[in-house]
């Protein structure tokens, strides 16, 4: 009951430290001149197959 708590109450500072990675790792991409669109292979969404 308590983890699962924490894990709701966690998930808007997670959503917000996504957005953040998300803006740095553009940020870097355009630096590096790395094609546009490149994701962050450390944020990418798993799914299973």
């Amino acid at each position: 009951m308590v983890l699962g708590k924490l894990g709701k109450d966690a998930k808007p500072i997670v959503d917000r430290i996504r957005e953040v990675a998300e803006i740095v790792w553009k940020t870097q991409a355009r630096t590096e001149e790395l094609p546009s669109g490149t994701d962050n292979p450390v944020l990418e969404q798993k799914t299973d197959a």
